[in-house]
């Protein structure tokens, strides 16, 4: 989750992430770098099939739960976010 949390960081706007750094909701890595089980569970997402560039998955059950975590990790991320944004607005 330490990408979800970079990414949407670098997406606010200056205001938001100086009202996050005084908030202390800053990212715990900021550099972190998308996971590559992810990059592919938002690419299969995207097009609707398990096929990428580097061909189908030899070993779909560990593919299948991979992405389980993934969408459970986008999930709880969300979840995360909303409760981050009723902080920022003091609620």
């Amino acid at each position: 989750m330490e990408w979800l949390e970079a990414q949407s960081y670098d997406a606010a706007s200056p205001d938001k992430q100086r009202a996050m750094r005084k908030a202390a909701l800053m990212p715990s890595n900021v550099k972190a770098t998308v996971p590559e089980p992810y990059r592919l569970w938002r690419m299969c997402k995207k097009w609707n099939t398990l096929w990428w560039g580097g061909g189908i998955s030899n070993q779909p059950h560990i593919l299948m739960l991979e992405f389980m975590v993934c969408e459970a990790a986008t999930a709880q991320w969300q979840d995360d976010l909303a409760n981050m944004e009723k902080i920022l607005r003091g609620d």
